[in-house]
Parts: structure tokens; sequence; C-alpha cells
């Protein structure tokens, strides 16, 4: 979680006065965009904190206050020549949890049952955003080359921290393979870079096909890492009678 956020980070400077409405110096927005995120991690997450600690039927509910902020948020990365995504991320880092630090599931449920229903809307966007049509001799060659060194780059220093970490060689192997997957982070990254004219329409079709072939190739290899090992018959039987009692 802390690499995925330190990385988000790295994008926002990275697009800062990509936008085409971004008519200031860049460190000027850049100076803007700090400034926004130190108000909303320190002044607006201290306010939510006593906001929602008060007595009043009407603070019970967070979930109204959630969507405020995330919209609210977005609109002002996006004024200031971000993408709204980053304003969303910046929400969910400003919105305070519970006591013991955890996120409050009467407004992280109805958030994920949200995201259940858009989510494939943002797959068919980014599937329609790609052309395999044009892919020639040279472009599957720059599909292999980025597969190989995404692959190699993410199981070899993902194996070799999990060792060093302490774990055996089959968790290690876990983990690595686990790093790996790419699937919904990297193609909203991508999607980002696409919007912002960072990437060609060819070149955004060639990550985003490694990125689903590098997230295809997990299943496969925990099944070569961790095979699934049969039941014995006995145990069958006993589970069988087990559950027959129940």
């Amino acid at each position: 979680g802390i690499m995925d956020v330190a990385a988000w980070i790295v994008l926002a400077a990275a697009l800062v006065g990509t936008a085409d409405k971004a008519s200031r110096p860049w460190p000027l927005t850049l100076a803007f965009i700090v400034a926004f995120a130190a108000f909303m991690l320190l002044g607006v997450r201290r306010g939510l904190t006593w906001w929602i600690i008060q007595p009043r039927a009407v603070f019970t509910n967070q979930l109204a206050v959630a969507l405020a902020l995330t919209l609210g948020s977005a609109w002002v990365t996006a004024s200031l020549g971000l993408h709204p995504v980053f304003g969303g991320l910046l929400a969910g880092l400003t919105m305070p949890g519970n006591k013991d630090g955890a996120p409050d599931p009467d407004v992280l449920r109805p958030m994920e049952d949200v995201s259940g229903v858009l989510l494939p809307l943002f797959f068919v966007v980014t599937g329609l955003s790609v052309n395999i049509g044009t892919f020639g001799r040279s472009a599957f060659l720059v599909l292999t080359i980025l597969f190989v060194i995404a692959t190699v780059g993410k199981i070899g220093p993902g194996y070799v921290a999990a060792r060093t970490g302490g774990l055996d060689r089959k968790d290690a192997a876990t983990v690595a393979a686990l790093v790996n997957t790419r699937g919904l982070t990297e193609l909203i990254v991508l999607n980002i870079g696409l919007s912002s004219g960072l990437l060609s329409t060819r070149l955004f079709s060639v990550l985003v096909m490694m990125a689903v072939l590098t997230t295809l190739m997990t299943a496969p290899l925990l099944s070569l890492i961790r095979p699934r090992t049969a039941v014995p018959q006995a145990d069958r039987a006993s589970v069988a009678s087990a559950a027959g009692e129940t």
C-alpha cells in the first residue's frame, strides 16, 4: 500500500503542467498542489475527526461526507491540472477511520458496491481504446521486450526481497508471482497517460496488452508454485460424515 501511494505521488508530480488548461507555470502549479494536499491531510482530516465524533444523529453516517469530499477534491485537482483520480486518492487518505485506524465499514461497503457497478464500464472504455489491428512486427517485438522486462523486473526483486525478509522459497516465490500482477492500477495509470497525451495510442495498446498478459499468468504461476494436493478418500468420508451430522 505504501508503495502504491508513493507511485501515485510520483505520477502526480510527472503530470504537473501536462493538462491543456494548465496555463500557469508548473512550479506554481506544484506549489498549489502541495498546499492543497497539506490542507486536506492536516486541516480537513483533523476537522472531520472532530466533526464526526459530535453527538448528533446527522453526523453518524459518514457516507455523504465521503462522497462530497471525494467529488470536491477531484474537482480541485482537475482544476489544478491533475487527473481527478488523484483527488479521489487524496480524499481517501483524508477520511478519518475508526479508533483502531480501520476504515468505517459504513463508508467502505457502499463505495465497494458502487465500484463493482462502475468498474466494468472502466474496462470497456479501456478495451475500446486498444487497437490491436494496428500491431505490426515492430509492435509485437516491443510487446515481447516489455513483457520480459516487466516480468523479470517484478519477479526478481520481489523474490529477493521476500527471501531477505525471512520467507522460505515457496512463500518468496508466491510473493514474487503476486507482485507481478498489474491489473487495475496499471490500467488506470495507462489511461491517465493516454488522456494526458504522454502515450500514443499504439504504445498504450502495447502496454495494456503487457499488463493483461502479466496478470493472466499469475494463476498458472501460483498453481506451479503451490499445487493443490488431492484430498485422501478417508478424509473425504470424514468430511462428508461431519457435514451430514451438522
